[in-house]
């Protein structure tokens, strides 16, 4: 990672500081942090085009994964993550769905919806899930979304760290939640010890796929200085995963060094094998919406 040192007069996209510093170069892309909530920013925004590429059919097609149990561990994980806040039948939008394989768990619980901005994604969520097909939408999360609807929780799984702008998709979003309500986020974490080792060579570090970084502060920023939101928690965990998909991380981020051992990775006995990496650079938060803002 080429460590850079000029400043610039390019605004925070999350707290909005006058001033973000250039810090690293990744797969020809900068990244700035910013100097008062240290969240991490895409200098140059891809694209119709790169967007297009990154978020086609074989992006959703392609199972990153290559074994789906690695993919149930992760999302038994985040069910067991709402249960506490939320009552059963309660009303849950999955925003970013991808093909519905959170909904897959969580409709047997709660009363689910969810969005995606590919409609090749909701296409196939609708085909897993044709009694759910009218609560399903492919569209922005910048947008109104079910008629303006407003649902008891709100949940983003790795989700945030695609988007250019997060900040107004967030408030688009409370804006959907219920008042007492829940919105639950995973997402890389940029200020995590190993994200800091590893520099470059992160696992998450994959511009202009993820084009934003949070770190706890950042996070502290969005959400304990609103006025009508509360953040519960913020904890940080490792990831269930599977070898194969390790050597597909491998691949994206250090080619040139890890193609012995993405292959080795690749070998059809151990790419289906499953463990989980004590990573500690996955955040989780619940944000509660206030009732009564503060203040009020």
């Amino acid at each position: 990672m080429s460590e850079l040192s000029d400043k610039l007069a390019q605004p925070c996209r999350v707290c909005g500081h006058s001033t973000t510093e250039s810090r690293w170069k990744v797969a020809n892309q900068t990244l700035d942090q910013c100097e008062t909530c240290k969240f991490v920013q895409v200098r140059n925004k891809p694209d119709a085009a790169t967007i297009a590429a990154i978020y086609s059919e074989t992006y959703f097609a392609h199972a990153k994964y290559c074994d789906p149990q690695a993919l149930h561990f992760e999302n038994t994980r985040r069910l067991e993550l709402l249960k506490p806040y939320l009552p059963e039948n309660a009303t849950l939008l999955d925003a970013g769905c991808s093909i519905g394989d959170f909904i897959d768990l969580a409709k047997k619980t709660y009363q689910c919806s969810g969005t995606d901005i590919s409609e090749y994604a909701i296409k196939l969520a609708a085909q897993r899930h044709p009694e759910l097909a009218s609560r399903l939408e492919a569209r922005p999360l910048e947008g109104n979304m079910f008629g303006g609807q407003q649902f008891d929780a709100i949940c983003m799984w790795d989700v945030i760290e695609h988007l250019w702008d997060p900040a107004p998709v967030l408030e688009n979003l409370l804006g959907r939640l219920k008042p007492g309500g829940h919105f639950f986020i995973s997402t890389p974490a940029i200020d995590a010890p190993i994200a800091r080792a590893m520099g470059r060579y992160w696992a998450f570090m994959t511009p202009p796929e993820h084009l934003s970084f949070f770190t706890k502060k950042s996070f502290y920023r969005l959400f304990r200085e609103k006025e009508n939101t509360q953040l519960v928690t913020l904890f940080r965990r490792g990831k269930w995963a599977n070898l194969g998909f390790i050597g597909y991380k491998f691949r994206r981020v250090a080619p040139q060094w890890t193609q012995n051992l993405s292959n080795i990775f690749s070998h059809r006995w151990l790419r289906h094998r499953n463990v989980y990496v004590p990573t500690r650079d996955v955040q989780y938060l619940v944000v509660r919406k206030l009732i009564t803002p503060r203040g009020g």
